[in-house]
This record gives structure tokens, C-alpha cells and sequence, in this order.
């Protein structure tokens, strides 16, 4: 594929893995500095996690418990969600 596909299916799985986390009462946070792709790029680390040799790690999400307990999470329709695209 080409370059620009990549980041678009990239993209889509970040978009569903924050789907799932936040689904499950978790929270999330991109990693985008250099340091932290650094890091998952080693060949050592690529091994540790399990990402293939021949794969580049271009995003990164960061999944764990919130600091303060989620028992629930409010729920919007989607007018109020609109609203603030307004």
C-alpha cells in the first residue's frame, strides 16, 4: 500500500481501539513525541511487543486506568453532540 494508506488504516484501528477502551470504563492517551516511538522501534522492543521485524510503529496508544474511578460515563443524543460543532 501506499504511504497515505497506512496512516488512514492506522487511523481506523487507533479510532476503534479508543472505541473499545473507552467502552470498558478505561482510559487512553496518544503517544506522538519521538522519544516514545523511539523506544517501541527497537528491534529488542519490536520483539518484546511482538510487532513484526519488516512493520514501523507510526502511532502509539497508551491504555490503562483512569486516575480517578469511572463508574459510568454520561450519555449523549446526538443533538447535544452536534451542538457542539456549532
Amino acid at each position: 500500500t501506499d504511504e497515505s494508506s497506512k496512516y488512514l488504516f492506522a487511523g481506523m484501528i487507533m479510532c476503534q481501539m479508543q472505541l473499545a477502551t473507552t467502552n470498558s470504563l478505561l482510559a487512553y492517551q496518544f503517544i506522538t513525541d519521538e522519544e516514545g516511538f523511539a523506544r517501541i522501534s527497537s528491534p529488542e522492543a519490536k520483539k518484546e511487543i511482538g510487532i513484526p521485524e519488516n512493520y514501523t510503529p507510526i502511532q502509539q496508544l497508551r491504555v490503562g486506568y483512569p486516575e480517578n474511578r469511572v463508574d459510568s460515563r454520561e450519555t449523549h443524543t446526538l443533538s447535544s453532540l452536534m451542538e457542539r460543532f456549532n
